[in-house]
């Protein structure tokens, strides 16, 4: 667990990206292509611990949800899991661990002032 002192919230609306690319096919025409693609709107807040930012984000309604109760500035203790990448050498009869890295934190769940604010995550 970490305890954060400070946040800031982040939010991009959803948008619509259009994009036109000219084509030819097999005989020598030329035409264009038009592709659309829909961005959802993402919720994220950022978190000052004390390692350093730590950032959780996502488009479901439990990432809104999580948003819309955290005020900027709020104390929170944010619980994570650690994630390392292990390399092993492998030539050898018993396997020997040659590196073990921190490559990432996986976001548990924070609590504010004695109140649980867990993302309601969608499968």
């Amino acid at each position: 667990m970490r305890i954060c002192t400070n946040h800031q919230k982040v939010y991009t609306p959803s948008r619509r990206d259009t994009v036109i690319i000219p084509t030819i096919d097999f005989e020598g025409n030329l035409g264009i292509s038009i592709d659309t693609d829909e961005i959802p709107e993402k919720y994220a807040v950022i978190f000052n611990c004390q390692h350093g930012e730590f950032i959780i984000q996502g488009i479901q309604d439990g990432y809104k949800s999580f948003y819309e109760r955290l005020e900027e500035g709020d104390g929170v203790d944010v619980l994570y899991r650690e994630v390392y990448r292990a390399v092993y050498d492998r030539s050898k009869a018993e396997e020997e661990l040659l590196e073990k890295r921190l490559v990432k934190y996986d976001f548990i769940d924070a609590e504010l002032k004695n109140r649980r604010l867990r993302v309601e995550k969608e499968n």
